[in-house]
């Protein structure tokens, strides 16, 4: 399956286009969208590494209670985009490592599915999460969507809009708000156990709580 990442400019680019709709252009039996970061690679770990260098805080991974690092940080919205964006060019993001199973739970999940990266960096980030992709999930380098966000404006369609026009069946997010967004569009909504969503409520039937990447393998195991 190639040529994910051109959803970026527009729906039009994908080879799985045809009559102005999406569609495949052989049988899939199942197609699996995943989080980039904080599912496929470690991506906290490495960004509160960086941030005790460049700003001489002591955070953890385990000091994450949020999805807004400018309230972690003490920091507007502004400064926080700032230091993400350096962290993107940083020596720690050069170093991130997958999530511990992620490496052979893809390997498994691709002998069953069709499957798709959704994450929603910043599309100039593309060298950089295209080189981690090379490096430790190579398959996945040509099946990478850069979805729209409140964050940015990079993007043709929102992580919903493209597991609704690419027929996701099954999306893994740490991200509790898209995941209660995406649910609506598939069969099984996974959010991935992290500090920053340890309180989240799991709103729909269909949205479920997984702690591992053998957790994740048992749910497409039993559809």
């Amino acid at each position: 399956m190639k040529g994910f990442v051109n959803l970026s400019l527009g729906v039009n680019n994908h080879p799985w286009y045809s009559r102005g709709r999406l569609e495949p252009t052989r049988r899939i039996d199942m197609i699996i969208g995943l989080d980039f970061d904080d599912v496929l690679v470690d991506c906290q770990s490495a960004v509160q590494l960086f941030h005790n260098r460049r700003y001489g805080t002591a955070l953890t991974r385990d000091d994450v209670h949020t999805y807004s690092l400018d309230m972690l940080w003490s920091c507007s919205r502004r400064e926080m985009t700032k230091r993400i964006d350096e962290f993107f060019v940083s020596p720690e993001h050069e170093m991130l490592a997958p999530i511990l199973g992620a490496v052979e739970a893809v390997r498994e999940l691709q002998s069953r599915a069709e499957v798709v990266v959704i994450t929603s960096r910043p599309s100039n980030t593309k060298p950089q999460t295209r080189a981690c992709l090379m490096k430790y999930f190579p398959s996945l380098v040509d099946s990478i969507c850069f979805a729209r966000s409140d964050a940015h404006r990079d993007g043709s369609m929102t992580k919903r809009q493209l597991c609704h026009h690419l027929g996701v069946q099954v999306f893994v997010d740490d991200a509790i708000h898209y995941v209660e967004n995406v649910a609506p569009v598939v069969s099984k909504a996974l959010l991935f156990d992290a500090p920053w969503n340890y309180n989240s409520v799991l709103c729909q039937q269909n949205m479920h709580r997984v702690h591992s990447w053998n957790d994740i393998l048992e749910v497409v195991r039993s559809i």
